[in-house]
């Protein structure tokens, strides 16, 4: 029995600490995704008009960093077959799985929402904040967007003319340069289609909201994915270190 019992605490070890390196990995991976998505990525952040996302984002970059932490610690604990280490590392990892499926909802419901708010923030952007004082990253998260994905106003170019920028500027430019096929200086004084991205003579664009649309919702997509499998071996390294620690105490 004894030998028996032995054998099933060494495998059940194994396995534990084979799963822990596991979600270390996972853990690492959305540290990672979060900090590439917040910094590399995270160009257009001014024009969402909320904080859903960033919040969303700042979740998994938490959860992902203390994951880590916690799985290093699980591992020496396994190691040492400390009963106390692997209860520790069970009542930490149910937090973190707790974080990141809190994350995960907010990156679920606000998927839903992205639509309306992208719409409203991108729309008031143009029309009352774009190169107006005190709106610098605005208007150049507006040029980056029109450059970026070869699209002129939220829907077409000719939101431009309702604009505050096209009342007050003197040039007689009907549209920023960035909504120039090649900008250049005061390119934006012809919207001839030759001259210009012109989303309204083509059947399957809707401008830059649908290009800003399809960016949140691709960031989104990756933080789910990575947090479902980060999830997944969080429930396997729940259920071992029970199973560990109460191998632990039973025959020590």
């Amino acid at each position: 029995m004894g030998k028996r019992a032995c054998i099933s605490l060494s495998c059940v070890k194994t396995w534990f600490m084979v799963f822990a390196a596991i979600l270390w990995l996972c853990a690492a991976g959305i540290f990672g995704v979060g900090i590439w998505t917040l910094i590399a990525k995270n160009e257009y952040e001014t024009l969402l008009g909320s904080v859903t996302y960033v919040t969303t984002v700042g979740l998994m970059i938490a959860g992902g960093l203390f994951a880590m932490f916690v799985c290093i610690f699980g591992i020496f604990g396994a190691i040492r077959e400390s009963r106390f280490m692997v209860l520790g590392f069970f009542l930490m990892i149910t937090i973190v799985c707790l974080i990141e499926l809190v994350g995960g909802i907010m990156a679920y419901v606000y998927k839903g929402e992205v639509q309306n708010q992208v719409k409203r923030s991108l729309n008031v952007t143009i029309a009352t904040n774009y190169g107006l004082p005190g709106n610098e990253k605005k208007t150049k998260a507006i040029d980056r967007l029109q450059i970026n994905y070869k699209c002129c106003g939220d829907v077409d170019y000719k939101s431009w003319e309702r604009s505050s920028w096209a009342r007050k500027n003197e040039s007689n430019i009907l549209v920023p340069d960035s909504c120039c096929i090649t900008p250049s200086e005061n390119c934006g004084r012809r919207v001839h289609p030759s001259n210009i991205w012109r989303n309204d003579l083509e059947d399957k664009t809707l401008g830059c909201f649908s290009a800003l649309e399809s960016y949140l919702l691709n960031h989104l997509f990756i933080i789910a994915a990575v947090s479902v499998a980060s999830g997944m071996a969080q429930v396997i390294c729940i259920v071992l270190s029970m199973w560990l620690y109460r191998l632990i105490v039973e025959f020590r």
